[in-house]
């Protein structure tokens, strides 16, 4: 998982959790993508790209817990699908929803992406099994 502090805060406005199966990878957004965040989503996809992983056929960015994206955000999702494509992998967003929804097919970035409303949905069509996140210990 990697981590984003706005320096001065203690606030995390975006974090990027990586799972992976055989044939998939899911980057898990959770916060804000924008001018000040999208590297560390550009950055993690580039680590998982520079690993040889001949097996590996999907990249599947997940934003069902993305809060917010700019043009910066748009910019390194593009960014991530050209370099994708280059190594081979088909990428696929899931889970955009509200604002995220109506920008990706107002910018006709919905005919670029292949997208679905969840996972789930990404699961069947493709025909993957994903790998799910671990159960979190909410208790103080």
């Amino acid at each position: 998982m990697s981590l984003l502090r706005v320096p001065g805060t203690r606030e995390l406005p975006m974090r990027v959790t990586t799972r992976r199966s055989a044939s998939a990878v899911v980057l898990a957004v959770h916060g804000e993508l924008d001018l000040h965040t999208h590297r560390l989503l550009t950055d993690e996809a580039e680590a998982l790209l520079a690993q040889p992983q001949p097996q590996l056929r999907h990249l599947i960015v997940d934003l069902s817990q993305q809060t917010f994206c700019d043009s910066s955000g748009l910019g390194a999702l593009i960014v991530i699908r050209q370099r994708a494509a280059a190594a081979g992998l088909l990428t696929t967003l899931v889970g955009a929803h509200g604002v995220m929804e109506r920008i990706l097919h107002r910018t006709g970035l919905d005919y670029v992406f292949v997208c679905y409303q969840s996972a789930a949905d990404a699961e069947r069509a493709l025909g993957l099994t994903l790998p799910r996140l671990p159960a979190q210990d909410n208790t103080p």
